[in-house]
């Protein structure tokens, strides 16, 4: 923990470790047990002051407790620890009144507090790849429910290929969130800051997320959001060339489907033409073979028969047997009295 009550007045343990006789008075002070937690709810409030060769100074409990901050601590890492030292001196030297590790919201202790003259206060929240959706859900509510502005840094390694559907929650959640759809990495000493750009576009064949390099130096307060000098601008930039490019390729997508129907028509065209010259070269070489008969006529020859036995004559129908122009009509085989009853039988 870095801080701690001393004398009714709050110390910061990197504060006191910069100076070699401060530091001297205080783990005196530390021997005495005159060192308390900040936290008023802390049980067993009595700390100690630690600081050697591996570790930064730092404060500690000297009996196990139920303790907001020490939960704050235990949670907290070096690097974060170093970051909210940076991020302080940097809004110091911007005009901020910054404070650390302050509790404002019922168990959880703020990481860093900036408020400037009649400005809105505004908290700076640190989280990564583990920080899970129900804790930025719960204590983004409880901000908001004070009427005071969270910003968030996620720390951790530069993403080369950025999707929005490829993220950990924290990252997803300020892509889409966030009132610029952006949020800031913080990777050692340089920092980067992500935007998705949400705007619809004929074509998807560009990036979604455009992202900046820069230094903590560089980072500052822009209409309320952190951001790095400039970004906004340069991002419109990148937005104009994109449409741009989107542009030009439509443009070229018409072009070619224009040139495609084009040689298709020429292409049909030729098609006729050649066809064209095929029947009529026919046509000449046979002018009386290939002259159309358009609905020709079925001619029909009617044969006629004659009864070797009565020399009745008639058609295939009136015949029980014929070869050549003769044969037998029905009534000469059935004979005469069968036949009209047969006749009457079929309603002839």
């Amino acid at each position: 923990m870095d801080k701690a009550l001393l004398n009714n007045e709050i110390v910061s343990a990197y504060e006191i470790s910069l100076n070699y006789e401060r530091e001297k008075a205080v783990r005196k002070c530390s021997r005495n047990k005159q060192v308390l937690c900040i936290d008023p709810n802390c049980q067993n409030p009595t700390l100690r002051y630690c600081h050697g060769d591996k570790k930064q100074a730092y404060f500690a409990h000297l009996t196990n407790t139920d303790c907001d901050y020490d939960r704050f601590d235990k949670n907290d890492n070096e690097l974060f620890k170093s970051l909210r030292i940076t991020l302080s001196n940097h809004f110091s030297k911007l005009g901020y009144k910054v404070e650390t590790e302050y509790k404002i919201l019922e168990h959880h202790y703020s990481p860093i507090l900036c408020s400037k003259d009649n400005n809105r206060s505004f908290v700076i929240e640190m989280g990564n790849s583990k920080t899970t959706s129900g804790f930025v859900e719960k204590i983004s509510q409880e901000y908001s429910l004070k009427n005071i502005s969270v910003k968030w840094l996620v720390i951790g390694e530069e993403s080369l290929l950025l999707r929005e559907n490829g993220v950990s929650f924290l990252k997803r959640y300020l892509l889409n969130e966030s009132k610029n759809n952006d949020f800031i990495l913080v990777d050692g000493n340089k920092i980067i800051q992500y935007r998705f750009d949400k705007k619809l576009y004929q074509l998807n064949y560009y990036p979604e997320i455009y992202n900046e390099k820069a230094t903590i130096q560089d980072l500052c307060v822009v209409d309320g959001e952190l951001s790095i000098k400039g970004y906004n601008d340069r991002f419109i930039k990148w937005q104009n060339k994109k449409e741009e490019k989107i542009a030009q390729e439509l443009a070229r997508i018409e072009r070619e489907k224009q040139e495609r129907e084009t040689l298709s028509k020429l292409a049909l065209e030729k098609e006729k033409e050649r066809m064209a010259q095929i029947s009529l070269r026919h046509n000449t070489q046979n002018p009386i073979e290939n002259k159309p008969v358009l609905n020709p006529e079925p001619k029909y020859e009617k044969r006629i028969y004659t009864c070797s036995q009565c020399g009745k004559k008639g058609g295939d129908g009136e015949f029980y047997f014929n070869q050549g122009d003769q044969g037998t009509c029905w009534e000469c085989h059935y004979g005469k009295e069968k036949y009209q009853e047969i006749k009457k039988q079929r309603g002839y």
